[in-house]
């Protein structure tokens, strides 16, 4: 290992010690028990061997003078270092249609990796990328032409791990046969970590998590000019993604998540804002959104203050358990937003409360353009911005509004047992009223 890539290990950033943090605040302020996770300084030993410092143990990158061209595949743990000082100069050129990785690749600082058309790097089983610098000399991934989706990107398969850190990866997405409606810059079904990094110019989605990829974390890093949603993943991953510095100029600035089941034992890590401004937003659609998304509950979901939902056409959120709650309290001036993607009426089911022993709680929050369809033909057969059956809603100081249906549907609204307590909220232009169902 040369002196240069000691030193990075030495000099922790600002950036870095802010990541940590917030992580540290999330496990000691939510007191709940959840899955592990592994954070940037706790990774698994068994992917990177580290000396006593914590710096990775990885073979000595050849010193070269010229670019050099990758013909091979990686099957020994292998470490490429920085040829050229000039960040714009390539030090490496990869011409294989797909380049393998079965060891630990490690990319040191400054590293510049360029890859003709419709390459890509697939991480395969027990292979390792590892991306992580401290000195914030980016590692960047590009491509011979300059246009979105150029080159495929960075697949990980089922076993990999994907760990990168000050990395730039752009001009990636393409697809090899036609239109792959999956085509992102980085598409895993491994462990995938990114911190620190950019991603740009995806023909694409910029990150794709498969329903089986374990997220580690995504967090102050830019996404820019992708074509698709920024991140595509599902519910169950939701809790890995914290603050990151800018979504922009994207096909959605922010999160999509798929149908999916948050059943993350009895209180999961809060869905935070996506970004310090409140800019981003969570988009509940499939990937074919044709296919209305269902967001399901069966545990206690909290919604921290200034988090925008916006829902795909005729999308839901519903809770369905025994012990499972929704938790939105939001602020006068940070309000909680579950709207649809375009704001018209009806143009999402709504939030539906339909079976659990828990008070579900909503305060300075805005739901409307709910009421695409009945919540359930057999259960409640009526259409609204919120239903609630078997469950109970204590709503506060909130909007109701643009429903193609009521504001609340419910067949129970008197007496000591009435489903929903409300006051000092707002209703407006909600075609059936402000109740229905009873």
């Amino acid at each position: 290992m040369n002196n240069s890539h000691q030193n990075n290990g030495l000099q922790i950033s600002k950036n870095r010690i802010i990541g940590l943090l917030f992580f540290l605040l999330i496990i000691t302020f939510s007191g709940c028990d959840k899955k592990e996770t592994i954070y940037p300084d706790n990774y698994d030993p068994d992917a990177v061997q580290t000396d006593p410092t914590g710096q990775p143990i990885q073979p000595s990158a050849p010193i070269y003078t010229e670019t050099q061209d990758i013909t091979e595949h990686v099957v020994t743990n292998t470490t490429l270092g920085d040829i050229h000082a000039d960040p714009n100069r390539v030090d490496y050129r990869v011409t294989l249609p797909s380049w393998e990785i079965h060891a630990t690749l490690t990319l040191e600082s400054g590293v510049v990796i360029e890859f003709a058309k419709n390459a890509s790097i697939d991480v395969q089983e027990n292979g390792v990328l590892y991306c992580r610098n401290f000195d914030q000399s980016p590692i960047r991934l590009t491509s011979t032409e300059k246009t979105a989706g150029n080159w495929i990107g960075i697949i990980g398969h089922p076993g990999s791990r994907v760990i990168l850190g000050y990395s730039i990866v752009e001009y990636a997405g393409g697809a090899l046969l036609g239109q792959d409606p999956n085509a992102a810059a980085i598409n895993t079904e491994g462990d995938f970590s990114f911190m620190n990094s950019t991603l740009k110019h995806s023909a694409g989605y910029g990150i794709r998590t498969s329903n089986s990829a374990r997220l580690l974390y995504i967090i102050e890093s830019q996404f820019t000019d992708i074509a698709k949603a920024a991140i595509s993943t599902t519910a169950d991953q939701i809790h890995a993604i914290g603050i990151n510095e800018e979504f922009a100029r994207n096909g959605h600035n922010g999160v999509l998540v798929r149908s999916s089941t948050l059943e993350d034992g009895p209180c999961p890590a809060p869905w935070e804002t996506l970004t310090n401004d409140g800019s981003a937003s969570y988009l509940i659609e499939n990937e074919d959104p044709t296919i209305p998304a269902e967001l399901l509950i069966t545990t206690n979901l909290e919604i921290k203050p200034g988090v925008n939902f916006r829902f795909g056409e005729g999308a839901s959120l519903r809770v369905k358990a025994d012990v499972g709650r929704i938790t939105a309290i939001g602020e006068a001036y940070k309000k909680i937003t579950f709207q649809g993607k375009q704001a018209e009426k009806g143009f999402w089911k709504g939030i539906f409360l339909e079976q659990s022993r828990e008070t579900s709680q909503l305060k300075y929050v805005t739901v409307k353009h709910g009421g695409s369809a009945a919540f359930d033909d057999q259960l409640l057969p009526v259409r609204g911005n919120i239903g609630v059956h078997a469950a109970k809603l204590n709503i506060y100081n909130s909007t109701i509004a643009d429903s193609d249906g009521c504001a609340f549907a419910t067949h129970q609204t008197q007496g000591e047992n009435a489903l929903i307590e409300e006051s000092n909220n707002t209703f407006t232009n909600n075609e059936g009223g402000q109740f229905c169902g009873q």
